[in-house]
């Protein structure tokens, strides 16, 4: 393997930085013969689906079906190894049809299928070798337009094998599997972060991993573009409403990082600090794998909250994680409306699929009197009238504050969980479609990794 440009820039800065690099690269950087090995199980499993599907090709008139994904641009990781599969067409189809060709090839695939949705609907595939695959209709319009983001990802696959090379390919899994170690992988909604698209262009933009995280942790913004072109920048992120864009150079009006919050962005950038600062290998993901027997913490002395929803099982993953986060925001609201501190909230998937709402407070239920604000300064003296006199038997008040008057009256206390149940009820009726059941409680001990997490708080890597 010929030397990586990380490597030649660690010594410039720290060894220990070569030496994180060149153990991390043993686990992600697969050998020759690992490669050839899933070349041929990549051309195995395509060949299979179009040999399969072949009598549908006529009936429902699609160009050809292909290979995309991490795979195809040979930016794979040993440890997550999954095949994106189009079924591409060269003209509109009615999403009836492509309903219709999905639920037909189905039954001409003969591996086990479970039909998914997301902007139309696609197939998630599992092989009796165990690898995974999304069958997903695209269109291809010769680059002219896209109708749905899939359709980029064909030109996304040529742009990146354009301007790769293998030394590049190898920097980039080196910043996916960091991207992976401290959870800002992915741009689904569940983690608001990198794709991995948006991580091949930073490579093949800064040409190396090192580079990379110098840049990131440097900058409070992220403005970049990939072309000659130079776009008025501040106009950009007025328009995006982002503090975060790197153009698609296939599509200059998208911002590849869209999906990118702050909350995961500013992880990055302290990992990036940290790791130039005092690498470790805890800030990647690896496939070292240690069985752990769930601990049972008992929590005495904190008012923890834990949300658990139990979605239907045909519901998308992005669908049920914009209930959760919705979901989330609404319950802090309510206790922030009721005078309380919300310490933290965070979110949390389990093996089986449920998902969690963790919430800390400063205090376990509401106060028995409650601060009410009334009209301001600049009001009409009949609306300040009617607020003095609707408020006069107050046990204290009403009195000026700033530029208001304000006063406090006496509520019925109620607990955390009494507060936040009639939102729960409303957002099970809401989405009942999507969700069999959401309960709350107060956690006063757990064996639950998926809950510990977010009681304890501290990623490995931060040290």
């Amino acid at each position: 393997m010929t030397q990586l440009p990380s490597l030649k820039l660690c010594k410039q800065i720290n060894n220990d930085i070569c030496k994180i690099i060149e153990k991390v690269s043993q686990y992600i950087i697969p050998s020759k013969q690992m490669e050839i090995e899933l070349s041929k199980i990549s051309t195995s499993i395509l060949e299979t689906i179009k040999n399969q599907l072949d009598p549908l090709k006529e009936k429902y008139g699609y160009d050809r079906i292909e290979l995309h994904g991490s795979v195809a641009k040979g930016t794979w990781l040993p440890s997550q190894i999954d095949f994106d599969i189009f079924i591409v067409f060269k003209q509109q189809v009615e999403r009836e049809k492509l309903e219709a060709l999905i639920s037909e090839a189905a039954g001409y695939l003969k591996v086990e299928t479970q039909k998914r949705y997301s902007e139309h609907p696609y197939l998630r595939l599992r092989f009796p070798n165990g690898y995974e695959a999304d069958l997903v209709p695209a269109f291809d319009f010769n680059g002219k337009k896209y109708l749905t983001a899939t359709d980029r990802t064909i030109y996304h696959t040529r742009y990146v094998n354009d301007h790769m090379t293998p030394e590049l390919r190898n920097e980039c899994r080196l910043l996916k599997s960091f991207l992976k170690g401290i959870n800002a992988y992915g741009a689904e909604i569940k983690i608001g972060g990198f794709s991995g698209y948006s991580a091949e262009l930073l490579i093949i933009k800064f040409k190396s991993f090192i580079e990379t995280l110098k840049f990131i942790s440097k900058n409070e913004k992220i403005s970049i573009t990939l072309t000659e072109h130079k776009p008025n920048w501040q106009k950009l992120h007025e328009k995006y409403n982002t503090d975060y864009i790197l153009l698609d150079p296939v599509d200059p009006k998208r911002n590849v990082l869209a999906a990118l919050t702050p909350q995961t962005y500013n992880t990055t950038r302290i990992a990036s600090k940290l790791f130039l600062y005092k690498p470790s290998l805890n800030f990647f993901h690896v496939t070292q794998k240690t069985i752990e027997t769930p601990e049972l913490i008992k929590i005495t002395d904190r008012y923890i909250y834990t949300v658990t929803i139990k979605p239907k099982p045909e519901t998308p993953p992005d669908t049920i994680w914009g209930i959760t986060k919705k979901t989330q925001k609404q319950l802090t609201k309510k206790i922030q409306e009721n005078d309380i501190q919300v310490i933290y909230t965070g979110t949390e998937e389990d093996p089986t699929g449920n998902i969690y709402i963790i919430i800390e407070t400063n205090q376990p239920k509401t106060h028995p009197y409650k601060k009410i604000k009334g009209p301001p300064s600049s009001a009409p003296p009949q609306q300040i009238s009617k607020f003095i006199k609707k408020h006069k038997n107050n046990p204290a008040g009403p009195w000026i504050e700033n530029n208001r008057i304000v006063t406090i009256k006496k509520t019925k206390e109620k607990t955390i969980e009494q507060l936040l149940q009639e939102n729960l009820k409303q957002t099970q009726t809401k989405y009942k479609k999507y969700i069999e059941t959401i309960t709350i409680e107060k956690t006063t001990k757990t064996n639950n990794p998926a809950i510990i997490k977010h009681i304890k708080r501290k990623p490995k890597w931060l040290t």
